[in-house]
């Protein structure tokens, strides 16, 4: 049982809240979109660090995010969130008074999981554009560690890629169902569930009781009603096989019931996915630019030049960047370009901390190219194009040239700083 909340104005006068939706028989109902669209507005209603201590920040993707199964199914997952220490949480709204659907959404919100987890990270990209419009929306070239960087602060973007790739492979997703009001059987569902699982995944549920002041203000007060409980003691053994490049780690899991018995598990996990080395950056441009000489010549002579020109860079999985780094801020890397198999991105170095610099930044690169769109030159979370390398042939050399110079500036100001 939970008391109700009491809101004051300025002078101390309690104002009056009226509860909505539940039993009640008057009409003052909600919906689960009322619901998507206030922990899309405010991501702190979801109690993420109940689950992921280390994490102090949440950012939603959006809304309505379409997924594909096999079998020609498909669904969309009501809310999806992201967290500064690069967990995924999955939320399903389900209304109290549909207590049949809650139950069928639990294992329907762990399909979404395994769906999330065998995708890429640029497929996950891809279907967040295509969400509902969320209070923050991934923009068209936008990545989602860019987008982290943007809203969540994040500052090593090398190890945040590695821990979302981590998380995501490994199954660490926080599942949530929330709504108006959680029924008992649903309740009795999460209890099995967390008294029989040893995965690394978290499972919790989740009531937003939403009160009305006369003002047709809404307040929202979230109350945990299960969360999954730690596990007693592992034991685990790790077996890599010989061949590093066939590598396989099979983990058998020994769990300590509340009951007293041993259950025992066994998976097998399999590597990260590898970060693209200069070499291997190489060798993608030369075989996925084979019906093109132009793309080769042009993405080859980009690589090779920003090397000889003193140009620090760091790998990522899908591409390569290039830049600086800052000795500073623990060799922070300021990127001013990425390059990938068949295409690359301008990066404005400082972009968080000076307008100006970033504007001057996108026109001078657009003297060579359309690379930024000429009407949103002034808007932070516009990203660079992706030309492709055959489209720039025409001005490779002074590219270099471009990229070379603003290295140049970008050393400067590094200096200045110390």
């Amino acid at each position: 049982m939970s008391g109700t909340p009491s809101l004051f104005d300025n002078n101390g006068v309690p104002i009056e809240l009226t509860l909505i939706s539940k039993r009640r028989p008057d009409g003052l109902k909600l919906t689960e979109e009322d619901l998507q669209r206030a922990v899309d507005a405010s991501p702190s209603l979801i109690p993420y660090r109940e689950f992921f201590p280390s994490a102090r920040r949440l950012v939603s993707l959006g809304m309505e995010i379409p997924l594909s199964f096999p079998g020609e199914k498909s669904g969309w997952i009501d809310n999806l969130f992201l967290t500064d220490d690069g967990h995924f949480a999955v939320v399903e709204m389900k209304l109290w008074r549909n207590p049949e659907a809650v139950r069928e959404v639990v294992g329907q919100i762990f399909q979404y999981g395994l769906t999330l987890g065998a995708m890429s990270l640029r497929d996950i990209e891809n279907v967040v554009r295509k969400s509902s419009q969320a209070s923050r929306q991934l923009a068209a070239n936008q990545t989602l560690i860019e987008f982290a960087v943007e809203h969540l602060g994040v500052d090593d973007e090398h190890a945040y890629s590695n821990a979302v790739e981590k998380h995501l492979r490994s199954g660490e997703v926080l599942y949530l169902i929330a709504g108006d009001g959680i029924h008992v059987s649903v309740d009795a569902i999460a209890d099995w569930i967390n008294a029989g699982s040893g995965a690394p995944f978290h499972f919790g549920l989740l009531e937003l009781d939403v009160y009305l002041t006369a003002s047709k203000q809404k307040l929202y007060v979230p109350r945990l009603r299960v969360k999954t409980k730690e596990i007693g003691r592992h034991v685990i053994e790790v077996t890599v096989e010989a061949q590093p490049e066939l590598a396989k780690v099979q983990i058998r899991e020994e769990t300590v019931q509340s009951t007293g018995g041993i259950r025992e598990d066994r998976r097998v996990v399999t590597p990260e996915k590898p970060l693209l080395s200069i070499e291997a950056l190489e060798g993608l441009i030369r075989s996925e630019n084979m019906g093109s000489p132009e793309g080769v010549d042009v993405g080859l002579y980009l690589l090779h030049g920003l090397q000889d020109s003193g140009y620090d860079s760091r790998p990522m999985p899908t591409e390569t960047s290039f830049g600086i780094r800052d000795a500073s801020h623990s060799n922070k890397l300021v990127s001013l370009i990425n390059l990938g198999p068949k295409y690359l991105h301008l990066r404005e170095p400082f972009k968080k901390d000076d307008f100006h610099a970033m504007r001057a930044f996108r026109e001078r690169a657009n003297q060579l190219t359309e690379f930024f769109d000429p009407s949103a030159l002034d808007d932070r979370s516009k990203f660079s194009r992706q030309p492709q390398y055959r489209d720039l042939a025409a001005i490779k050399e002074r590219l270099l040239t471009f990229l070379k110079k603003e290295r140049d500036m970008v050393v400067t100001q590094l200096q200045g700083r110390e």
